[in-house]
């Protein structure tokens, strides 16, 4: 690729601007409790900055950098929709085939979502059900469901919005569509990206199991006190629970790979009217990367939900998928005043680790965050939103001051959630015999059950007899 005098200094100017943006990222992770964070940009095609930041191991004091690997939580989605982009193009199924057709087994008490709930709603969360994943992982990192129980846990979902028109943020659903992936291919879900995927892009540090290999991030969490802690990262993966949604590890290195990958083969399927691309893994990008559902709140530009992808027009807030609009009362605006531009983008949160990626396909751009704590905010946002408005010549916003009124929102959240708990004890009451809590409180399903039981120290609870 050769390049015009005009375009290597617009590529320096860009590099200029991300070095000046990044002298900002220390503090964010500071401020959000964070040790350590690798970043990477791709611009025009070529990469063109990568950096380490704090600690990818605190107690070692080991740096991060491009090639440090990261569980990347929900960026994972995105890899598990392109990959139903290789098995629609190979007839192995459409993306309006019905789940029962495929998995007879599959079952809802609602008629709708038991005959018609396809590929295409459970990759775009318009399946209509409630999300409930909040206790599928618990202390230590522990699944408390096992592969298996994904489907009857999926039938007992209620559902809570009208089928295919809202969207509704579900992992179970991810989990659900690795489980018809297996049962096409023959093969489990890590060994069909592996093969498809991974091994074609040549990327040689992105893992769907325990990654044997160095330069791993250790997972942390910061107390309100600003103390960081180890954290034992969860242990999803290939065979486990949800890996359909969150199971891969990966690098910003291999991540630009096959970003770049992913913005070449969607620009000339998109320009072609084509379903792949020759030399390309990706295919059927004109379905994945396209509106699918509205996404919530009201905008006059478009902000809706592909397959594993966030479309946004900026103008307007980011970081749909990530947790920073949970504890600010209003997100900020990126790119006002610039240009409107579209934005594909996706945040990814477990425990111990934050992650983003933004795509902006006008100039065949990718940003990477990758982050080694699940901090007191939703650090890896702040810091792509900064590259992104860097990166399109545009300082609106000030990353450092959101950085430190979100972590400041969370410490208060966390103490209004002692508040309340305080409000509801009565006093100068007392309580039954400790013996008459004990015991097992099973959910619908009788799958899930916290497990309540005395001690020398009083009443502890442990989820699923995990004691």
């Amino acid at each position: 690729m050769f390049l015009s005098s005009q375009g290597i200094h617009s590529i320096q100017h860009a590099v200029d601007r991300l070095q000046a943006a990044a002298l900002a990222i220390p503090r964010i992770c500071a401020l959000s409790g964070t040790p350590g964070v690798s970043i990477g940009v791709l611009y025009h095609n070529q990469v063109i900055y990568t950096q380490g930041f704090g600690y990818r191991d605190v107690e070692a004091k080991l740096p991060p950098d491009e090639q440090t690997v990261y569980h990347i939580a929900s960026l994972s989605k995105a890899v598990t929709s392109a990959a139903f982009g290789i098995l629609v193009e190979g007839k192995k199924i459409d993306w309006d085939t019905p789940v029962k057709t495929i998995l007879p087994e599959f079952d809802h008490s609602n008629r709708t979502i038991r005959e018609e709930l396809s590929i295409a709603d459970l990759l775009s969360h318009r399946g209509g059900l409630a999300t409930q994943y909040a206790l599928w992982v618990q202390e230590h990192g522990h699944l408390k469901f096992t592969k298996e129980e994904t489907l009857p846990m999926f039938a007992t979902l209620p559902k809570v919005r009208e089928f295919r028109s809202k969207f509704g943020y579900s992992n179970w659903g991810y989990g659900l569509a690795a489980l018809v992936l297996e049962k096409l291919t023959d093969m489990t879900w890590g060994q069909f990206l592996h093969e498809r995927l991974f091994q074609p892009l040549g990327l040689t540090r992105t893992f769907t199991a325990d990654p044997n290999t160095e330069n791993v991030a250790k997972s942390y969490v910061p107390l309100t006190d600003g103390t960081i802690i180890p954290q034992t990262p969860p242990s999803i993966a290939d065979g486990n629970v949800m890996s359909g949604g969150s199971g891969i590890r990966s690098c910003v290195s291999d991540l630009l790979v096959l970003y770049k990958a992913l913005l070449n083969a969607s620009k000339d399927q998109f320009l072609n009217n084509t379903t792949s691309t020759l030399g390309l893994p990706f295919c059927q990008t004109t379905t994945i990367l396209s509106p699918q559902v509205p996404m919530p709140g009201s905008s006059i530009l478009e902000n809706t939900y592909a397959m594993g992808w966030v479309r946004t027009q900026i103008p307007q807030p980011l970081g749909s998928t990530g947790t920073n609009g949970a504890v600010m009362k209003s997100m900020p605006f990126v790119g006002r005043g610039s240009p409107s531009r579209l934005v594909i983008n996706h945040n990814g949160s477990l425990s111990g680790f934050f992650s983003a990626v933004l795509l902006l396909p006008e100039t065949d751009s990718a940003i990477v965050v990758l982050t080694n704590s699940i901090s007191k905010n939703d650090c890896s946002d702040w810091i792509s939103q900064l590259l992104l408005e860097a990166l399109i010549d545009n300082d609106e916003n000030d990353y450092v001051h959101l950085a430190q009124i979100s972590s400041e929102a969370s410490d208060q959240k966390m103490g209004d959630i002692q508040r309340l708990l305080s409000s509801k004890q009565i006093p100068n009451t007392s309580h039954r015999p400790l013996l008459d809590y004990t015991g097992k409180y099973y959910n619908k399903n009788g799958l899930w059950f916290p497990d309540v039981f005395l001690t020398e120290d009083g009443l502890r609870s442990c989820m699923k007899g995990d004691r």
